[in-house]
């Protein structure tokens, strides 16, 4: 299954442009299996998200991205926001609780990129220095490609 786990949806995020309809749509008409809605720091009910699956016949996935004093995180399992989750330790106990996942969004965007990313081999060194970041290893993934960067 191809699902792309990070989208946004207008007037939900400023990231986007495209109505959630207009979103799925697009999604399907390039061959996806299925997308995450993952609008910035706000949740979709359930009943939202069948309505949604059903009249698209596609497969929609609850998430959120949620802005931490780390950096985005992408969150699966949780169904509403809580005071204090822009502190990273507290959205891990948050989302541990419901047994969900964080996946680090975009985590290069802001962070560890201190020259060119055209450079041979500069890619792999983020990665080398990412991959001790006590933020990364709260998370269960981390984005790796992102229209955006």
């Amino acid at each position: 299954m191809l699902i792309d786990l990070h989208t946004h949806s207008y007037p939900h995020s400023d990231d986007s442009f495209m109505s959630v309809d207009e979103l799925i749509e697009g999604s399907k008409s390039l061959g996806l299996d299925g997308i995450c809605l993952t609008d910035h720091d706000a949740f979709w009910t359930d009943e939202q998200i069948r309505d949604l699956s059903s009249k698209h016949e596609f497969l929609v996935i609850p998430g959120c991205e949620i802005n931490t004093e780390a950096g985005h995180v992408l969150v699966f399992g949780l169904s509403q926001y809580e005071f204090g989750m822009h502190k990273p330790e507290f959205l891990r106990a948050s989302v541990d609780q419901v047994d969900g996942v964080m996946i680090a969004a975009h985590p290069y965007r802001r962070r560890f990129l201190e020259e060119p990313a055209e450079r041979p081999g500069v890619r792999e060194e983020m990665l080398e220095r990412a991959s001790g970041d006590g933020f990364f290893r709260m998370c269960r993934g981390i984005e790796a490609l992102n229209g955006r960067g």
